[in-house]
Parts: structure tokens; C-alpha cells; sequence
């Protein structure tokens, strides 16, 4: 993974409809992200202190997340949190993520999203949902029919995960 890439990857499709973004650190107060009707985290990977229970409220008020692989899995000092991924964010994703694999840069694994079938690179995750709802479904191998990307409704928003890169079947 090349975090720039996955960056421009979410920033991507808000550009092609000219979306105007504003970037932001993760540690912003509330109120800040309270001006936005959609806050994107791409690979969230570091979660620092209150940065949880920040996106916590601003979804639980009506604000809507979009996250990606790996998020929550390192605290501020950058080692692995105990409790399993995606540590801190576990009860907002609403899902516990038991395994994370590398898909072989050439590689692909097909998603299954709303009667579409995509191609997903760079990792394959198993994906255990814990009130999450299900949004698309890996298609082959040892994840077939296991979620590949989930949503999730708390208070008044929704939290939203894509599990890796998709791009359309040829």
C-alpha cells in the first residue's frame, strides 16, 4: 500500500464530480467536522486519543464516515491496539475484522456490490459484522460470499467502509 495513492484513490471520484474537499486532521474538534456532510478517512490506520469518540458523536449526530482497509488497527504511538482491528473505531464500524491478507501486487480478488462485480486489490480482509450491514461480498476463494465492505447506522448517520480498491470488471 502507498498511502498517497489511497488518498487520491477516495479523493478521486469527489474531483470527477467537482465536489469541493477540504483536507483536515484526524484530531479535529467536533464542531469543525459538524460543517461536513460526509467526513472520508482513507485508511485510517493511527487513531490518536479522542479521535473515536469524536467520529463517534459526529456520526451519532448525523454525520456520515467513509473509511477504508486498516483503519483503527495502530495507536498514537504507532503499535498494533489489543482487541482486534479496527481497535477503537470497533463499536462505530460496527464489525470485527478477524484476519487481514495481501493480495499479490498483480493479483485481484472479484467483489460482488450491487448486482456489479469489481476487481479488489491490495488486501482481502475477513470480516466479522457486529450490527453492520453487509454492502458487497467477495466473490472468490477462501472469502466467497463473506462481507468484503459494510455500512453501519449509528444514532442519526452512517459509518461506511470500503475493505479495499475496487475497479469495474472488464
Amino acid at each position: 500500500m502507498h498511502y498517497p495513492d489511497e488518498v487520491h484513490r477516495f479523493y478521486r471520484p469527489f474531483w470527477r464530480r467537482n465536489v469541493p474537499v477540504d483536507m483536515v486532521e484526524s484530531t479535529v474538534d467536533l464542531a469543525t467536522l459538524k460543517q461536513y456532510r460526509a467526513v472520508v478517512a482513507p485508511t485510517l490506520i493511527m487513531v490518536k486519543p479522542g479521535v473515536a469518540q469524536t467520529l463517534t458523536q459526529y456520526v451519532r449526530e448525523g454525520g456520515t464516515l467513509i473509511t477504508g482497509y486498516m483503519s483503527g488497527i495502530h495507536n498514537e504511538f504507532d503499535l498494533v491496539v489489543e482487541g482486534g482491528y479496527p481497535g477503537p473505531l470497533r463499536e462505530l464500524c460496527g464489525v470485527w475484522v478477524e484476519e487481514i491478507d495481501a493480495i499479490a501486487p498483480d493479483a485481484h480478488i472479484d467483489v460482488t456490490i450491487g448486482g456489479r462485480t469489481v476487481h479488489g486489490s491490495i488486501v482481502a480482509s475477513v470480516i466479522e459484522p457486529e450490527g453492520a450491514q453487509t454492502i458487497a461480498t467477495y466473490g472468490g476463494d477462501f472469502y466467497a460470499g463473506t462481507p468484503a465492505a459494510t455500512v453501519h447506522t449509528v444514532g442519526e448517520g452512517v459509518w461506511s467502509s470500503s475493505a479495499r480498491r475496487s475497479t469495474p470488471k472488464a
